[in-house]
Parts: structure tokens; sequence; C-alpha cells
């Protein structure tokens, strides 16, 4: 390198650069303020305190193997209009030991750890081709 300069910069400088360079690869910034972020391996966002993260527009997850949302505390989602979930085999809905799961055949299976209220302001109608109060 140039004489008077510590080769031990020149090193750090290098290193600095080749760092630059991995995050030049891994984002990119659109002439219209459009953000890309790419990682090519496993990534992790961790932050010490809180989060927010606010979308402008539509949002969308892909997700291309399995999908797992652990919360320590309490979850609430608020929806302005309607909410929709599909799933290929069975939703299944579970508190302690009572469980309400909707099949893909059409069943809908409630299991109550403890006893059952059907509680409504209106009537009740149960309506099949076969209604059985006590098989």
């Amino acid at each position: 390198g140039p004489s008077g300069v510590d080769a031990n910069l020149l090193q750090q400088i290098a290193a600095l650069q080749a760092q630059l360079d991995t995050l030049r690869s891994a984002i990119s910034v659109g002439s219209d303020g459009s953000l890309q972020v790419t990682a090519p391996a496993a990534r992790e966002d961790s932050t010490a305190g809180d989060f927010t993260d606010t979308v402008g527009g539509n949002r969308t997850l892909a997700v291309s193997a399995n999908d797992s949302v652990n919360v320590s505390g309490s979850s609430t989602t608020n929806v302005g209009g309607a909410v929709v979930v599909k799933a290929g085999n069975s939703i299944a809905l579970q508190s302690g030991g009572s469980i309400v799961q909707l099949n893909a055949d059409g069943s809908i299976i409630v299991q109550a750890a403890g006893n059952l209220l059907l509680e409504a302001g209106g009537t009740v109608t149960l309506k099949g081709t076969q209604v059985l109060t006590n098989p």
C-alpha cells in the first residue's frame, strides 16, 4: 500500500468494504423509494423493546414451509371487515381441554372438558338428517 499507511487499517477498510458489498446485494432501493431486503440464508430480527409495523396499503405474507407465532401474554386482532381462515385439513380452536374443530369433510367437532352451554338471544336450531340427543 502507500507508504506511511498502516497495513492493519487497510485490512480493516477492505473488510468493511466487503461487508458493504454484501449489504448492497441484500438491500436494494428503487428509484420510486421502494425497498427490497433479500436474505440469502436464515434471518433473525430481534428487538429488545417494543416493535411496531405499520403498512399503508395491502400486506401479503407468504411462507413456504411452517409458520409459528408464540405470544407469552395476550393477543388481540381487530378486523374492520370479515375474517376468513382457510385450511386444507382442519381448523381447531383450543382453550384448556375444550376444542372446536372444523374438518375438511364438513364435520364440526365440539369437545368440552366440562359442561357445554349453548346460549343465544334468539332461537337455537339443530338441523340434520338425524339429530341424536344421547348416542
